[in-house]
């Protein structure tokens, strides 16, 4: 993907880095740790949103909570015929996401399903697409989302839970309302739900403790900030040492989106780099555990679908309250 390189600042860095941590984070906090005022920051968010660096406001939410598994799937398809099968993908209501990669296996979709029979229809419909010429499925066994970080930012460590929610009607919708833009005030989500936004603050703050909502974060092309996205595979020699490589992943500055998986391959990750030099070094940390560990790193090309809260899985958990 070829963008001219955005040209920003201190501040504008401060913002960034901020916002990928935390969509929510206050004008004030932002503004202190930028030592600027309130209005100054407010102008360069709607500068930055304007000049499309940031892209959106979403929020991660682990649907195994809510009853559902998510899963990888990588397609490798005619290119003549790729544009075609991405607005199939992309039209169906369980999708996550559909990404372009630079490699033989040139699509990626993450989409959550109910369970076996249920990933399996969706799997026989798309490689039955004109075009598609193979597909490989990646369950996922545990998902965890803590955000990249840049301009010297620090990453924070949390805590798995995998525990089915309690939740409630009011609750998803809440989830669904952050999913479409996670910045927005609670008391504009407020009249749609039915509650104060003082009992939205109340359940969102619970919905972040119990780990349902894995990240509020902030989308922003990192293409025009000289950084490139790779869709990372790690295949163990020794399985036991999964929890050990996992806990590096989690906790690598570059690393957005860390993945247990439940085949062949043992992890999944998206790895956000300035360079090729840090990829090599993300390689050879790995390897320092396990050298007989093989790793995959996929170019990340084009997002073209994202939706965090597909509305099939809305409408489906939604009926059960």
């Amino acid at each position: 993907m070829k963008e001219s390189v955005a040209k920003i600042d201190r501040v504008d860095k401060t913002i960034l880095s901020m916002l990928i941590q935390d969509s929510r984070a206050s004008l004030s906090a932002i503004a202190k740790k930028a030592r600027v005022s309130k209005p100054t920051i407010h102008y360069r968010i709607s500068a930055l949103e304007k000049e499309k660096i940031i892209l959106d406001y979403v929020a991660f939410i682990d649907m195994r909570r809510l009853g559902y598994s998510l899963y990888f799937i990588l397609l490798e398809t005619d290119m003549e015929h790729q544009e075609a099968i991405v607005k199939v993908i992309q039209t169906n209501p369980f999708v996550f996401a559909v990404i372009g990669l630079a490699s033989p296996q040139n699509l990626m979709i993450a989409t959550f399903a109910r369970d076996t029979i249920h990933i399996h229809e969706l799997l026989g419909s798309w490689s039955l697409q004109k075009g598609v010429r193979s597909v490989s499925l990646l369950p996922v066994a545990v998902m965890e989302f803590i955000p990249y970080v840049i301009f010297g930012a620090s990453k924070k460590s949390v805590k798995e839970r995998t525990v089915i929610a309690k939740v409630d009607g009011e609750d998803i919708k809440l989830l669904k309302a952050l999913s479409m833009d996670s910045r927005q005030p609670l008391t504009t989500i407020a009249p749609k739900i039915g509650l104060s936004a003082e009992a939205l603050a109340k359940r969102l703050n619970r919905l972040k403790e119990e780990r349902i909502i894995l990240s509020l974060f902030t989308n922003i092309n990192i293409y025009r900030l000289s950084f490139q996205p790779y869709f990372v595979l790690v295949k163990l020699h020794r399985k036991e040492l999964l929890s050990k490589i996992f806990s590096l992943v989690k906790n690598h500055a570059s690393t957005n989106g860390q993945y247990i998986l439940d085949n062949d391959y043992s992890i999944a990750t998206v790895i956000v780099v300035p360079s090729i030099l840090e990829l090599r070094t993300f390689r050879e940390q790995v390897l320092a555990i396990d050298s007989l560990a093989q790793i995959e790193s996929h170019l990340i090309t084009d997002q073209y679908y994202s939706n965090c809260f597909p509305e099939g899985v809305y409408q489906n958990v939604l009926k059960k309250y």
